[in-house]
């Protein structure tokens, strides 16, 4: 399997339990203020987005695609069965994939990333001057 460039902000798998009879779905664009008809395929993608740089883009580590969700998302079928024909649902499975679904969105994500980075500069404060060199890299 090659590594993949583009990543879904939200799960392929999951996505193509709610598409159309045409096999599309219906998105709304707030930014372009329309209705959008992309398969499941075409949806929600954003380039390298779980790829973790190393010397550049073209040299990204994608585990966190292809290994790490790729394993937890084979199971949303079987969520998908088991909420449709009422059966009884797997509720760990269940909170498991909401969490996923949430932690995946693009406005969690950068908050996320936002907050980790006002963390980074607080604790960078806290380091005394004298162990902080001119490039502001620590002096051990």
């Amino acid at each position: 399997m090659t590594d993949p460039k583009r990543h879904h902000t939200i799960s392929r798998v999951y996505l193509e339990n709610f598409h159309d009879d045409d096999g599309r779905l219906s998105v709304y664009s707030k930014r372009r203020n329309t209705n959008l008809r992309p398969k499941p395929k075409d949806a929600l993608v954003r380039s390298f987005y779980y790829s973790q740089p190393l010397d550049g883009i073209e040299n990204a580590e994608h585990g966190i695609e292809t290994k790490l969700l790729n394993e937890l998302e084979t199971q949303y079928p079987e969520l998908y069965d088991q909420l449709v024909k009422d059966k009884a649902v797997n509720l760990d499975l269940m909170y498991q994939t909401l969490l996923m679904m949430r932690s995946r969105s693009p406005a969690f994500r950068e908050a996320f990333e936002l907050g980790l980075a006002d963390y980074v500069d607080k604790f960078r404060a806290g380091i005394p001057r004298a162990l902080r060199g001119g490039s502001g890299k620590l002096n051990v």
